[in-house]
């Protein structure tokens, strides 16, 4: 274990964040802070919530609106790529 409590290892990941307030200055300190992320598998995680959603345990994190749009833009790219043209997503 570190001095956090977490293992250390391949399933943990770290992140040092630095902040200031608004009163921004070279000469004052920044507020140091260091975030534990446990890593796991997107795709497992999406399915696993998909399924939650499914059972009525779980609410959708977007929209199907969103999903909508968001398959509209993904289909725009694989469209322009493939013409060389603009594409509307409307």
């Amino acid at each position: 274990m570190n001095n956090s409590g977490l293992s250390s290892g391949p399933y943990w990941s770290s992140i040092t964040c630095y902040k200031q307030d608004e009163n921004r200055s070279w000469y004052k300190p920044f507020f140091c802070e260091t975030l534990y992320v446990e890593r796991k598998d997107p795709l497992a995680e999406q399915i696993a919530h998909f399924a939650a959603v499914i059972r009525g345990e779980a609410e959708p994190l977007v929209s199907a609106r969103d999903g909508l749009q968001n398959l509209r833009v993904t289909e725009a790219v694989v469209e322009a790529a493939r013409s060389g043209s603009v594409i509307a997503t409307v």
